[in-house]
């Protein structure tokens, strides 16, 4: 006889316990059954028959033997894991018969070990092209047969299975038909199922059981008596909460909660036992919790959205879910619940129509007219009226007619100011569900007659005129915001007809923009009182209430905004007659701008969004500027930064929305067409051109503004040509250019004299509006408009130079190698720092071959007599840190030239400062050393594992600690290599690498670690004394406060000891804050690295907090190097000393409670006194950390 080929992979599977083995054995036996089906049906047959019968040893039962089931398990589970990978369509419909009556028996013959196998095969064999729908009752059958004890004894997984076969079978549509074709409306496999299931506690199991009975209420139409006892099974859960369990499942109590919902919402046949149930459970009063009452209410809201055939499954109900819903918001006082039945209340009236809707809206009406007209009840009668009106179209049309009017009447006859603020408040929901439903689809109207200019008059202009002239009273505030939204409101009211058109008139709407401008910005500036006896807080309210009404309207009125405009002009005409430029009158100018940004803009309906707004406000602040810049130039520091926003904040809103649709944003267009410029005139009419005296023409751009497109492409380049060509215009505006009328005829560029007083925030806020215009354009227009060569003519236009190339040689001073930057008085440098740092680097390529980066080198790192202004200084040093970055994707031979050069340039200012007595030269050193870290900032965040590229920075990192005088402030500044910085980010394309802190603490820091303890001299080693060692200290210091623990995990150690000696001899300086910073970080990752050292550590931190303490009682501090140590950076370091004390004993309480057992007193000692440090954010540590020490006895 021949073997069978299937017992060895039987046997294999049976003694495996690893799943790959089982997977392994299973692929195996269906490989072999496979090839018997390519070979005939005969080989087929005998394959399977083989297959099968490669088990039949664990069969037969051996006594009660706890092994033996174990292995009768695994065999079956060969079977079934064979199937689970078996080609559905290999089988025939007898071979699956066979298989499915096998399966079947084993739920009546061994409860034991076959049932999760039988679970796992049969649903396998359910999913076989020669699965038969009547074989679905025949599963279902031999499932019940298993009894609801044994059952019971299943382990959860083995009873999931069962679940999810059982869902499987309900989920295929001929099973359901055959189910429901055998058993009609008895339902009875639905019965044994529960009979067998009723008692699951299993959150996994419950949820696949609920699907289930879910299921079935959706696709049978079973007797009344079945759909009782399905009803009775899943309500008897309600409401589910879930224990803490040793295993979770992941199945959170939301999940049981949802899919409970889901077979409350199953289908109508339940609405008769489901709304009842829960209005019961609801009306149960305060033995309800909360949680519970929303749990109810969101399934009541479910069943209401889901029922179909309204007319028998909601209409019956709709009295009993009002009578006992409106209590919930009448008395209620908790929002959830009263959200939760607001939405309930809106899905009811939502569903019914007509009659049905009109009667209900009549009971509705009954009971929230009194609440109205009662002081009391009105803000929860106006929820309730919100909810139901903005159900649907008709539900507002219906509503509205009664509402709108008797609201009205009340607030003429009620003398009560805070019954008026209510009624305000639901009569302004009322509007804003209006304005929304007027964008809904649907036919019905929504009283348009009612929400015209009669209502602006009757409610809104009355109680202005009353409120905006009385006396201070506590309702005033809110009385005024509330009408203040309300007018908003009115002015977005729209028609319901189709047109869309405005309700009020053009002169009510006129009248809302002058009163909602006028607070916010006409009467700063005229320096008047809005209202009397205001208060600062008042007045704030109303001002930030007003600019968020008019950011509403802009883009829906874009002629009020215009005439706002033109308010606005007027005043600041006169308000330059009467003000000078002090301190508080630029924060005046700056507020009001700012709000005008705001109130231009409006990022929720980006479609909407008219950019034409933008343009108008930019015009009218370069009117604005026009008209005060001349008093000083410090008004121009406000315009720009107004105008900054203006233009910033649609542009990058409307590109990051393109982004997000993954559309391409469109630049200027300057490879298509080099008339840009001109495109934009013809565009939009009236648009400035400051340099030609054109200051722009409101009335004409708003004429355009009309005209414009939805499109958001298109939005944006109009957007970013005016930007850039604003950025242009402003750049001309600020600039002179001078022959220098020397051998060469070099051009200069300078400030124009006007602005040379005060101007220096003026010309930075100009730069970095122009630096993050020219961030979004893209690298073609950048090349085109060749912003390389702009870095130097700063887009001025000499006159006298025949062309480009001339302009620019001139400019740079090519012939005499010095940059006109370089020979000017330096004021320039932040527009020029504007262009360059959101360049890409092939654009730089241009100042690169004109050797600015060596002519700023060998100008800035010189100790000679240079006179920089110190924001000058700052922009050059910027300047040098984007074009040292950006230098790394220059062509190789150039990069190196350049590195080469600058380099030289920087090595020759430290020769000569150390020839000429480094120590002596003070403050101009340090300037030069502050330069030379910018540059090398940048080459760092872009290193090369060059050497020779890298030696200045490892020649300074030697040399910098060892200037006794001067060392300690070198080693400080060396935190510039990798702090953050704006001007070196990817979205200014600079190129940073993402392991630059790692590079750099293996060059500098970790060689060095050993230099930060004095050592004597020794042979072939230097040595080092005090002063040597305390500057390294400050040296690694400034650097690791800007690396992740990671970086230096393996130094810690040493690191730590490092940290203990500079508790104990830094003193008081800035420096000790960064020691604790980094004292903290090392806690927070590896306390027991700590734990070695506490009790230097406690007393090291205890008498820096004591030193620290003592500078409050100073006018100021000076430490031993000259660095002056101000109040707050002692409060932090007190705080920081605290937090440090503070942790110990929850970090060591338990395991080394011994080590601060001995310094408790004295640790108690300390925040004793600490607990009556001047500083509240120090007091509240000490007194936290004082309790958890007092803790430990």
């Amino acid at each position: 006889m021949a073997s069978n080929p299937f017992d060895d992979l039987a046997v294999k599977y049976v003694l495996q316990d690893d799943e790959a083995a089982h997977g392994q054995a299973a692929q195996a036996a269906v490989d072999q059954i496979e090839q018997a089906a390519g070979a005939s049906p005969t080989a087929l047959r005998a394959a399977i028959g083989q297959w099968v019968a490669s088990i039949n040893r664990w069969l037969v039962p051996q006594a009660d033997d706890e092994d033996d089931i174990i292995s009768r398990g695994k065999a079956l589970g060969f079977l079934a894991s064979t199937l689970d990978r078996l080609n559905p369509s290999i089988l025939r419909v007898d071979q699956v018969k066979l298989l499915l009556a096998f399966f079947c028996s084993l739920f009546s013959s061994d409860h034991r070990a076959g049932i999760d196998a039988a679970s796992k095969a049969l649903s396998s064999l359910a999913s076989m092209s020669s699965f038969r729908a009547i074989m679905g009752n025949d599963i279902i059958i031999g499932i019940t047969k298993l009894g609801s004890d044994d059952f019971k004894r299943q382990t959860p997984a083995t009873r999931l299975t069962i679940y999810q076969l059982v869902r499987g079978l309900l989920q295929n549509e001929a099973v359901v038909k055959d189910l429901a074709s055998q058993h009609e409306s008895s339902s009875t496999f639905m019965t044994a199922l529960i009979d067998l299931c009723r008692n699951e506690r299993d959150p996994q199991n419950l949820i696949v059981w609920f699907q289930i009975l879910s299921l079935f209420l959706q696709n049978f139409e079973p007797a009344d008596e079945v759909t009782d006892e399905v009803f009775k099974t899943f309500s008897a859960y309600f409401p589910i909460t879930l224990r803490a369990s040793a295993a979770p499942s992941g199945i959170t109590v939301d999940d049981l909660k949802q899919t409970l919902r889901s077979c409350f919402s199953a289908h109508q046949r339940a609405a008769r036992l489901a709304i009842p149930f829960l209005l019961n459970k609801l009306d149960q009063g305060e033995a309800v919790t909360v949680s519970v009452k929303v749990d109810i209410l969101h399934t009541l809201e479910a069943c209401l959205a889901h029922y179909e055939n309204v007319q028998q499954s909601v209409v019956p109900y709709t009295d009993q879910v009002w009578s006992s819903l409106k209590y919930e918001v009448r008395n209620g006082e908790l929002v959830d619940s009263i959200e939760a039945t607001l939405k309930t209340l809106a899905t009811l009236a939502r569903r019914l129509q007509g009659e049905e809707l009109q009667t209900f809206l009549g009971g509705v009406w009954i009971d929230v007219s009194d609440d109205i007209s009662n002081e009391t009840y009105t803000r929860s009668a106006g929820r309730l009226l919100a909810a139901i009106s903005g159900a649907s179209r008709e539900s507002f049309s219906l509503s509205s007619k009664q509402t709108i009017p008797h609201i009205t009447a009340t607030l003429k006859n009620t003398k009560s100011p805070s019954h008026q603020a209510e009624l305000l408040g639901v009569l302004n929901a009322l509007l804003q569900v209006r304005a929304v439903l007027t964008e809904a689809e649907g036919s019905s109207e929504l009283q348009d007659d009612l929400f015209g200019d009669a209502l602006f008059d009757d409610v809104f202009t009355r109680l202005w005129s009353t409120w905006t002239q009385s006396q201070y009273s506590p309702d005033r505030p809110t009385i005024i915001a509330k009408l203040i939204d309300g007018m908003s409101y009115m002015v977005m009211q729209k028609s319901s007809n189709g047109t869309k058109e405005r309700l009020c008139s053009d002169a009510t709407c006129n009248r809302a923009f002058n009163w909602l401008g006028t607070p916010s910005i006409i009467y700063p500036l005229e320096g008047r009182n809005f209202l009397l006896g205001q208060d600062d807080k008042e007045y704030e309210q109303i001002i930030v209430g007003a600019t968020t009404a008019l950011s509403r309207l802009s883009h829906l009125y874009p002629s009020g905004f215009q005439q706002l405009l033109e308010r606005f002009l007027s005043a600041l005409g006169r308000y330059a007659e009467n003000h000078s430029p002090a301190g508080r009158d630029l924060s005046t100018i700056k507020d009001v701008t700012t709000r005008l940004s705001i109130m231009a803009f409006k990022s929720e309906e980006l479609k909407q969004v008219l950019v034409g707004n933008t343009l108008s406000l930019v015009t009218a602040l370069l009117q604005g500027l026009h008209t005060l810049a001349s008093a000083s130039p410090k008004y121009g520091q406000a315009f720009i930064e107004a105008i900054h926003i203006a233009i910033i904040r649609p542009l990058s809103t409307i590109s990051d929305s393109l982004l997000k649709s993954k559309q391409q944003a469109p630049g200027l267009g300057v490879a298509e067409s080099q008339d840009w410029l001109e495109q934009l005139n013809t565009q939009v009419q009236g648009l400035p051109d400051v340099n030609k005296g054109n200051l722009g023409d409101l009335t004409k751009i708003s004429e355009d503004v009309a005209k414009e497109t939805n499109d958001l492409g298109l939005k944006y380049q109009l957007l970013l040509r005016f930007s850039m060509s604003l950025v242009i215009q402003l750049y001309r505006y600020s600039l002179d250019v001078r022959l220098q009328h020397d051998a060469e005829n070099n051009i200069s560029i300078d400030v124009k004299p006007a602005l040379l007083k005060d101007a220096d925030i003026y010309l930075h806020r100009l730069g970095q509006f122009a630096a993050d215009v020219i961030r979004y354009l893209s690298e073609i227009d950048q090349i085109q408009l060749r912003l390389g060569h702009e870095a130097i003519l700063l887009f001025t236009e000499p006159q006298d130079a025949d062309d480009q190339e001339t302009k620019i040689a001139r400019a740079a001073g090519r012939s005499d190698g010095t940059w006109a930057l370089c020979r000017d008085t330096h004021r320039t440098a932040p527009l020029v720092l504007g262009i360059i740092q959101s360049l890409r680097p092939v654009v730089l390529e241009d100042l690169y071959i004109h050797s600015v980066v060596s002519d700023l080198c060998r100008r800035l790192c010189t100790v000679e007599p240079t006179v920089i202004p110190p924001d000058c200084r700052a922009a050059l040093d910027a300047m040098l840190l984007v074009l040292s970055n950006k230098l790394g994707k220059v062509e190789l031979g150039l990069h190196l030239d350049l590195h080469s050069a600058s380099s030289a340039a920087m090595h020759e200012g430290f020769r000569s400062a150390v020839e000429n007595n480094v120590e002596a030269r003070g403050q101009k050193v340090l300037l030069m050393f502050l330069s030379t870290l910018h540059y090398l900032a940048g080459d760092v965040a872009n290193y090369s594992s060059n050497q020779q590229r890298n030696l200045l920075l490892l020649e300074l990192a030697r040399r910098a600690p060892t200037w006794p005088r001067v060392g300690r402030q070198f080693c400080r500044y060396f935190e510039i290599l990798l702090g953050p910085k704006d001007y070196l980010t990817k979205k200014s394309y600079a190129t940073i690498k993402p392991l630059r802190g790692q590079w750099l603490y293996n060059q500098i820091v970790k060689p060095y670690l050993a230099e930060c303890f004095p050592r004597p001299a020794a042979p072939g080693r230097t040595g080092i004394d005090d002063i040597a060692a305390t500057n390294r200290s400050v040296f690694v210091f400034s650097l690791l406060q800007h690396l992740d623990y990671s970086v230096w995990r393996n130094e810690a150690s040493a690191i730590l000891l490092i940290v203990i000696r500079a508790l104990q001899t830094f003193g008081i300086s800035k420096d000790i804050n960064t020691v604790l910073e980094i004292l903290s970080k090392l806690m927070e990752a590896d306390a027991d690295l700590v734990k070695e050292h506490l009790r230097p550590l406690i007393t090291s931190t205890l008498a820096v907090y004591e030193m620290a303490r003592n500078v409050y009682d100073a006018t100021g501090f000076i430490s031993d190097d000259n660095v002056q140590f101000s109040k707050r950076e002692a409060a932090m370091c007190r705080k920081l000393c605290l937090a440090f004390i503070g942790r110990l004993p929850k970090a060591f309480g338990g395991t080394v409670r011994h080590n601060l057992l001995p310094e408790r007193q004295a640790v108690l000692r300390g925040l004793s006194r600490a607990c009556g440090d001047p500083v509240r954010e120090v007091r509240e540590v000490a007194i936290v950390a004082r309790r958890d020490w007092d803790g430990l006895s």
